[in-house]
């Protein structure tokens, strides 16, 4: 049985989902990005009215993430992304003010994405804000929140990997789209395997 590491830094990143598979989380707060496109997608579904979103990407990875839960034992999983930082930082400071939080960048293929990075870095920005002294970041958080102030968007994650690929398939809009910090306050939470809002609702969107 491998030995699991325990991150006690109040807020923490991990670079690629799959480092969820070697921490202790349980009790702790995760907060899952892809920032181009999924959870940007997910926020963005149940701001515009959707009740909620099953987060698979077809029948044999739904089959797959029930026999591999990635975060089985959190204190609670949300749905991330620059859309609604802001909103979720508050609600997890007002919500979990004792519990670790674990920025969790979803990557690609067990490698590293650098918008997911990015979008952290953000995050780690807003709960720093709010927290104060408290912040207590890890390493991790600390080389995100750098990436985050020393990067720009759109341009930076028009020119990441991921960023230049959607271009050149026309969707440079959505990238742009995804930029648009603290567009839509709601807190999207998994509950049973499904996305639903916990805070926020459709009527309360940003423009």
């Amino acid at each position: 049985m491998s030995v699991k590491i325990d991150l006690n830094h109040k807020i923490h990143v991990l670079t690629r989902k799959e480092e969820l598979d070697g921490v202790r989380v349980s009790g702790k707060v995760v907060v899952v990005l892809d920032i181009l496109f999924a959870t940007t997608t997910m926020v963005t579904a149940l701001a515009h009215g959707a009740t909620e979103v099953i987060p698979v990407l077809d029948e044999a990875a739904a089959r797959a993430e029930s026999e591999r839960p990635r975060a089985a034992g959190a204190a609670r999983v949300y749905c991330g992304a620059l859309l609604n930082a802001r909103r979720l930082a508050e609600h997890i400071v007002a919500r979990h003010p004792r519990e670790t939080v674990l920025l969790a960048c979803s990557g690609s293929g067990d490698n590293f994405n650098f918008e997911d990075f990015y979008g952290a870095g953000y995050f780690v920005e807003r709960f720093a804000d709010l927290l104060g002294a408290a912040a207590d970041l890890s390493d991790a958080a600390k080389a995100a929140l750098a990436l985050y102030r020393h990067a720009r968007a759109p341009d930076a994650l028009l020119d990441c990997r991921v960023g230049r690929m959607m271009a050149a398939r026309g969707l440079r809009e959505e990238v742009e789209f995804a930029c648009r910090f603290d567009a839509l306050p709601v807190v999207p939470a998994l509950e049973q395997g499904r996305l639903r809002l916990v805070s926020g609702s459709a009527q309360s969107r940003g423009g």
